[in-house]
């Protein structure tokens, strides 16, 4: 373990765990020996910079030991953990961890097993006042050791990575940027015995500041990558969030941002499709410029109509999937862009206070696909209000350009619900498919209304048809969808 307090700390710690011995032939006596358990490694580092600090902390386990000669199982891989937190306070933070397990030994002899490869865990957490924030982990399970004839091979072992990066700094070069790799162990040659891989990154700013987070996440079934960013801009709140699941052996990749204020550039959907990268993506742009609504609504008649005079908006978003299937992720095991099915969630959150009254428009500004024809197995679009669902419309067994039209230029207009003077409009989408690649850019407005005009707080409607009409909507549209 290292400890550092004060000027540029850069203290950094490394450990790595032993080889298990390997066995040779068993006694006079006969029978079966096995070989050695891999040591176990755990570094750890911590450090507060008055001007500034970084670190770097590896931790590796011990293999498992083989079995050479004679019978007998292998040995299990070492365990490995690396953690780091980084505080600048007054500078920056930058904070990097490896962990690697120890892979499973071999077994020896028929009906000899491998050994099991070990689990590897790195957490990661950078903190500044001043400057930027950068933390990074990665973390690779132990391989299973193969085991003879009939005899099993070893498991692979697991991996999980967190990773935070957060700055609180009131300049510009304020950012954080948070990157999170895990990797279960794999035996080579199939994608069965993968360790479960889980990636999570968070990145957040205090004062719009871009706040940028990638998880990556290749394993077994079960393997997931999350991402979540946020910051805060003229008194507008945004978090944005990106999860991807796949099958075995194909990387999940996620990435989400969030910057707001003026001069910040939206990252739109066309961008992350362009990298045809990352299965989910999600990014919101809070209290953006006049020009970069200007932009972003140019051409669109009927969310431009439903804005109107008076009207602010408070955030623009947006979402995409790259399905994996749809053209090669980087990363996956030797698998990648066959068509396996992919599930992708992306969510936009949105706080502010107001006096009102008001009522919101979410405009859906474009539907994106460079595979118009691709099946999507479902795809689900959800608008709520403090967690109170608003607006859930569901496609299920179409193709990515019906959906895609739906969300050209296409105003939708809902109350708005109090909580003192604090409201929580977000918008979430979820998608499953085995090739299409989709996005949409979308943003959120207030417009002011006569206070005649605001329905009761408990209405979950929309606005602009009758009182007589609401009801009958309303309950068609819980019903149908649509």
């Amino acid at each position: 373990m290292s400890t550092a307090t004060g000027g540029n700390s850069s203290p950094s710690s490394a450990a790595t765990g032993g080889n298990g011995g390997a066995a040779g032939s068993p006694g006079s006596a006969g029978g079966a020996e096995s070989g050695g358990q891999g040591g176990s490694a755990t570094a750890t580092a911590n450090l507060t910079g008055g001007g500034g600090g970084s670190s770097n902390v590896i931790a590796s386990g011990g293999n498992g030991g083989s079995v050479s000669t004679g019978n007998g199982n292998g040995g299990a891989g070492g365990d490995a953990g690396a953690s780091m937190t980084a505080i600048g306070v007054g500078g920056s933070a930058a904070s990097f961890g490896s962990a690697t397990a120890g892979g499973g030994g071999g077994g020896q002899g028929a009906g000899y097993a491998g050994g099991n490869g070990a689990n590897a865990t790195a957490a990661m957490a950078s903190s500044s006042d001043i400057s930027f924030a950068n933390a990074r982990a990665v973390a690779t399970g132990g391989s299973g050791g193969l085991g003879q004839s009939d005899a099993t091979n070893g498991s692979s072992g697991s991996a999980t990575t967190i990773t935070n990066a957060t700055s609180s700094a009131g300049g510009p070069s304020g950012t954080a940027t948070a990157q999170s790799t895990a990797r279960g162990g794999n035996f080579p040659g199939t994608v069965t015995s993968t360790g479960v891989a889980t990636a999570s990154a968070s990145a957040a700013t205090g004062n719009g500041q871009s706040a940028s987070a990638i998880a990556a996440a290749t394993g077994g079934s079960g393997s997931a990558a999350r991402s979540s960013s946020s910051t805060t801009a003229a008194n507008v709140g945004i978090t944005a969030q990106a999860v991807a699941a796949t099958e075995a052996g194909i990387t999940a990749y996620t990435w989400s941002r969030a910057n707001g204020g003026s001069g910040a550039s939206p990252t739109t959907a066309a961008t992350a499709l362009g990298l045809n990268r990352y299965q989910s993506f999600a990014a919101g742009t809070a209290a953006p410029d006049g020009s970069k609504v200007d932009a972003a609504t140019s051409g669109m008649t009927n969310v431009g109509g439903a804005l109107g005079i008076g009207s602010s908006v408070i955030g623009l978003g947006a979402f995409s999937s790259v399905s994996n299937g749809s053209g090669g992720l980087l990363g996956s095991l030797g698998t990648s862009g066959s068509a396996t099915t992919g599930n992708s969630f992306g969510a936009v959150d949105f706080r502010f206070s107001s006096t009102g009254p008001f009522h919101f428009v979410i405009g859906m500004l474009d539907g994106i696909t460079p595979t118009p024809d691709a099946t999507i197995s479902s795809f689900d679009l959800t608008l709520t209000e403090w967690g109170v669902t608003m607006l859930d419309r569901t496609w299920t067994n179409t193709t990515a350009i019906d959906v895609a039209n739906w969300f050209n230029d296409n105003a939708l207009t809902l109350a708005a619900h109090w909580q003192g003077d604090n409201f929580d409009p977000a918008v979430s989408y979820s998608i499953t498919s085995a090739s299409a690649r989709f996005g949409t850019d979308f943003l959120v407005g207030i417009v002011p209304t006569a206070v005649a005009d605001i329905p009761e707080p408990t209405s979950l409607v929309l606005f602009g048809i009758s009182a007589a009409m609401i009801a009958i909507v309303h309950r068609r549209q819980r019903a149908t969808g649509i």
